[in-house]
């Protein structure tokens, strides 16, 4: 005990901190690092083991997924033989926010390697900016299979509120039949 207040005493203030932050750092490994490391093993175990399941599942239940994976894809989209009923919809709901479609163009490409066709709506539409985005918003939210490729818009006079737009959407379809 004599000798342990003797070399307090000599190592003075600077010392103690020093003594002080090396056992804080020793406490500070022992509760948090130790058990990382700890958890950090149990990970790669299971990686391990999780590697060792997929290379030892046979290969045919992996095609036969992946063949259930891609017809639940093609599954989502609406049949080709639709698209009247989704055109309608479009077209309702543009009417809906006040806009008017004119002579739009209309574009029907079918995919050799795949088993969609893409139909092409190039449409003019004049509105305010507010109805063309509720439009845009709402044709996709409620045509699920539809996506929007281009969307321009010109404004001749800036204290007008009319906007000029053109609207470039793809409605993709699915096969022939409807299930």
């Amino acid at each position: 005990m004599w000798f342990v207040r003797r070399e307090v005493r000599s190592t003075g203030w600077p010392g103690m901190a020093g003594f002080a932050l090396i056992a804080f750092s020793v406490a500070i490994f022992a509760s948090a690092l130790v058990p990382l490391h700890t958890r950090i093993k149990e990970a790669k175990a299971d990686v391990e083991s999780l590697r060792t399941k997929l290379h030892a599942a046979p290969s045919a239940a992996g095609s036969s997924a992946s063949g259930d994976r891609l017809a639940n894809f093609y599954a989502f989209f609406p049949p080709l033989n639709s698209t009247p009923d989704w055109l309608r919809r479009i077209f309702a709901l543009a009417e809906a926010q006040g806009l008017r479609l004119e002579a739009g163009e209309y574009k029907l490409t079918r995919e050799r390697d795949l088993q969609l066709s893409r139909y092409e709506l190039n449409l003019p539409v004049r509105g305010s900016y507010a109805q063309i985005r509720e439009f845009v918003a709402q044709v996709l939210t409620e045509v699920p299979a539809s996506s929007l490729d281009e969307l321009r818009l010109k404004r001749d006079d800036p204290s007008s509120s009319t906007v000029e737009a053109r609207i470039k959407l793809t409605l993709y379809l699915g096969g022939e039949k409807a299930s």
